[in-house]
């Protein structure tokens, strides 16, 4: 979620009072963490398919079950009751307030969002219906109802594909991996052709045509599959096998990590010379595009999958830690409000300045601390005066010339900050409700069907004739397999949208 809130934030350094080493960004190796942040969302496919599957096969459903299209009704009822009232209510919040939202930064961009907001009162519907990532409302495609929730609308198509992967695995392990491979190579295939006949760039930076990048493959959910179809893959396999804690020697899990972060640098750095403006043809763009997300997505499976058998080390203790449970379970409210929350600070103050890339670069491990230390004033007052002398004696000590120099400071880490912040209360007002809805809707719903199947005798007891649709055991849950409350613990743990 940082790296999502950062790099937007660095959308907007060409419009900064310093254009010159904006326009030398690209020259620094380091800077293509920020510059090759497209595979974020990459991450957040894989994270979305392995919680599909993970919770799934986790519950072991029966055949019966599997071959109930009640299953499969609330499968998507589900997740259309989970997603939808926050992402529609805070973009109706949105259209009216956005309007509003004027500053030095705006005139700079000519209320670039107006558009957003004016496309929202007329196109709202689509967004209602996740179909939004195929917007023509404008020539290029440039400006959709609240641009960034095109994610939302990719996962959920994505999403709706999942049973077809989910009841081959459930059959045959062999049938599902080739519908996972089928997929992907049909996703390969696809991306090769439309590269071929648009001439696109590879990462929206060199050479090639950048103007119908999102609107040919960016944003389709037929190129960004591959890495959700590898994480439905994952979940599987963690939830059939993650119990028998396989020992692995410590020699094979560290040459495991070490080339789990061979293939990440690749997809990180690979494009260095290309962005500098080396020359790529067509087919090399191509491919690097395919294979790119790829093995970013073997990566995560490798993270996700090392540490839940217990190969991680002190990878896993940090990660496991139960520090990021709050911020996994806001991390679906702060994606969707991140994104106003920056148009808007960027226009609280003066024009954006930029120095060099450390000031910005460096300030990316501070993000999490920092909210966290905002947090902690809620708590006392003590500690976040503590927690702000460290701050403050860590940029005392820093080399940059002065506290101006921190620009960035002043926008990508107060914009997480309070896409978080109001994260927190979005989701108590209209997240948690809407689960808690969803559960006594679903509970009724089953209770009563399972009622009324049953047929009982003169003595009072059940005949022995089992529902035709629910046993009992599974009329105490969503017949999709997901205890209730597990499915809303675990969904608010993992949320992406996503």
């Amino acid at each position: 979620m940082c790296w999502v809130v950062t790099g937007h934030s660095f959308l907007y350094l060409a419009l900064g009072d310093t254009l010159k080493p904006a326009l030398d960004f690209p020259n620094h190796i380091w800077n293509h963490l920020l510059l090759s942040g497209f595979v974020s969302v990459d991450t957040f496919f894989v994270l979305s398919g392995i919680v599909v599957a993970y919770m799934f096969f986790k519950t072991k459903p029966s055949k019966k079950m599997i071959s109930n299209p009640i299953t499969w009704v609330l499968f998507y009822v589900h997740r259309y009751l989970r997603l939808t009232p926050p992402m529609m209510l805070f973009i109706g919040f949105f259209t009216v307030y956005a309007p509003y939202i004027q500053g030095a930064f705006s005139a700079s961009q000519l209320n670039v969002i107006l558009p957003q907001a004016n496309l929202c009162k007329t196109y709202w519907w689509h967004n209602l219906l996740y179909f939004n990532n195929f917007d023509k409302t404008t020539e290029t495609n440039s400006e959709t109802c609240y641009n960034i929730t095109w994610y939302l609308a990719v996962d959920t198509q994505l999403y709706l594909i999942a049973p077809i992967v989910l009841i081959a695995l459930y059959f045959s392990f062999a049938a599902g991996s080739a519908t996972v491979v089928t997929g992907c190579v049909g996703s390969i295939i696809t991306t090769y052709i439309l590269y071929g006949d648009y001439n696109l760039t590879a990462d929206g930076f060199g050479n090639g045509n950048g103007n119908d990048f999102n609107r040919i493959v960016y944003s389709k959910p037929w190129i960004r599959c591959p890495p959700y179809l590898v994480g439905l893959l994952t979940g599987y396999l963690l939830a059939i096998y993650g119990n028998r804690k396989i020992r692995l020697n410590w020699v094979l899990c560290i040459c495991g990590w070490m080339l789990a972060f061979v293939i990440a640098g690749f997809c990180l750095f690979s494009t260095f010379d290309y962005d500098k403006g080396t020359h790529w043809n067509v087919f090399t763009r191509a491919t690097f595009y395919n294979f790119d997300r790829l093995g970013w997505a073997f990566f995560i499976c490798w993270v996700v999958g090392a540490n839940h058998m217990g190969w991680g080390g002190p990878i896993n203790n940090f990660m496991s830690h139960p520090i990021w449970q709050p911020f996994g379970r806001l991390s679906y409210c702060a994606y969707i409000v991140h994104w106003m929350v920056l148009y808007y600070y960027l226009n609280v103050g003066g024009p954006l300045h930029f120095y060099s890339t450390w000031e910005h670069v460096g300030i990316l491990s501070l993000v999490y601390s920092i909210t966290i230390d905002h947090l902690a004033e809620v708590l006392t007052e003590v500690l976040i005066k503590f927690l702000g002398r460290i701050f403050h004696n860590c940029i005392s000590n820093s080399n940059f010339s002065s506290i101006r120099n921190f620009q960035f400071l002043y926008v990508s880490v107060p914009a997480t900050l309070l896409a978080y912040v109001l994260a927190f209360f979005w989701s108590c007002l209209f997240e948690i409700p809407t689960l808690k809805l969803e559960k006594m809707l679903i509970e009724s719903l089953i209770g009563g069907v399972g009622r009324t199947s049953l047929k009982v005798e003169n003595n009072g007891k059940p005949s022995g004739t089992e529902s035709p649709i629910l046993t009992k055991k599974e009329a105490e849950s969503p017949v999709w397999g997901i205890p209730i409350e597990e499915s809303n613990r675990e969904a608010e743990k993992t949320t992406t949208f996503k």
